[in-house]
């Protein structure tokens, strides 16, 4: 493979986006990329990062399931975003080849952070149950006209985060359910 069939990390690592292996994948490298990537492709009214994002998730999802396998692969259920960029929905739909890279690479993660038997249907739940909270809070449509179900739940604020904050968050909601990097 040539130079440019990989990317660098954060922690100076080589990562394959389309051919990745388990000891390319670095917890700090996704904790760092996920808290400098925005949400909604940047276009909310204020910076709201993916890491912070995949913490709410975790959070959500150990309101209804004890399992740490379970919340864990909550938190990193955007993780392959740390390496393939995250794309906008409409976007993503269009690139079959991409979706595929995003699966290989989210099941290669999962793998590597034993995230096994989980119940991706929670995760789904939760981050769908988030989607209308933020966009409530974060778009200027408070995205009304999305087409989301609505979900019942508490009105969670959505707090200003540094970025340094959410890595270190992060970080420790990984080890707090379980997580061996």
């Amino acid at each position: 493979m040539n130079g440019s069939s990989w990317i660098e990390t954060y922690t100076g690592r080589k990562v394959h986006p389309f051919d990745v292996k388990s000891r390319e994948i670095y917890l700090l490298d996704i904790a760092v990329a996920l808290s400098h990537l925005c949400r909604f492709t940047g276009h909310c009214q204020r910076f709201y990062s993916v890491g912070q994002h995949s913490i709410h998730v975790a959070e959500l999802v150990y309101t209804q399931t004890s399992d740490e396998d379970t919340v864990r692969a909550a938190l990193l259920h955007d993780a392959s975003e740390a390496y393939l960029n995250d794309l906008s929905s409409p976007v993503k739909k269009m690139l079959p080849s991409y979706k595929d890279a995003e699966q290989r690479m989210q099941q290669c993660i999962e793998k590597k952070f034993h995230c096994s038997q989980v119940d991706h249907g929670v995760i789904k739940w939760a981050d769908s149950v988030l989607i209308l909270n933020e966009a409530e809070q974060l778009m200027d449509s408070q995205g009304k006209d999305w087409g989301q179900k609505v979900h019942p739940m508490v009105h969670k604020e959505i707090p200003d985060w540094a970025m340094g904050f959410v890595v270190a968050r992060f970080l420790e909601t990984f080890r707090v359910f379980g997580g061996r990097a």
